[in-house]
């Protein structure tokens, strides 16, 4: 052990070529790191998206529902102007009362355009954050590649050094 330690320590180019092993190691020690912590937080920022995702589609469906309701109340309504029975103390309330159906109808127009809006921006985020994580996971793969490369060569440099010690 000492002996290679002294043929390492004379020897300035197996020196070298030790610290560039050691240190393209570690280089790519760091960008393994880097890109599984951005994956967690990809993964973890989807898992968000998705969430958000969900509790708009179940509001929009809330919305919808009750826009439906007020579309019926809109048809009773009109069937109760077409009977010429109703007295004009009903007619007066149900005015008021259609009125009212309407400007919470266009409310919740105004919501439901709302959350589709917040639905395709999200949307369009999730497609983004896809394509930022195929980019990541190519990255990843040419990273794993390299590291096999620089595993063979060290390997085939250790061999060296044991065929040169004999």
């Amino acid at each position: 052990m000492q002996d290679i330690i002294e043929i390492i320590r004379n020897d300035s180019t197996l020196m070298l070529i030790i610290g560039v092993g050691i240190s393209t190691i570690l280089i790519i020690f760091l960008a393994i790191v880097v890109s599984e912590m951005r994956i967690k937080m990809y993964k973890n920022r989807y898992r968000r998206l998705k969430n958000i995702n969900k509790e708009i589609n179940e509001e929009r469906m809330a919305l919808e529902q009750e826009l439906h309701s007020y579309k019926i109340s809109d048809q009773q309504y009109k069937t109760m102007m077409q009977s010429s029975d109703t007295k004009i103390e009903k007619l007066e309330q149900d005015t008021f009362g259609y009125a009212t159906l309407r400007k919470n109808k266009d409310e919740i127009e105004k919501n439901l355009h709302i959350v589709q809006e917040k639905l395709q921006v999200s949307y369009t985020k999730y497609e983004a954050l896809l394509l930022e994580k195929e980019a990541l996971q190519e990255k990843h793969d040419i990273l794993v590649e390299e590291n096999m490369k620089t595993r063979t060569s060290n390997a085939r440099l250790l061999m060296k050094i044991e065929s040169m010690q004999r």
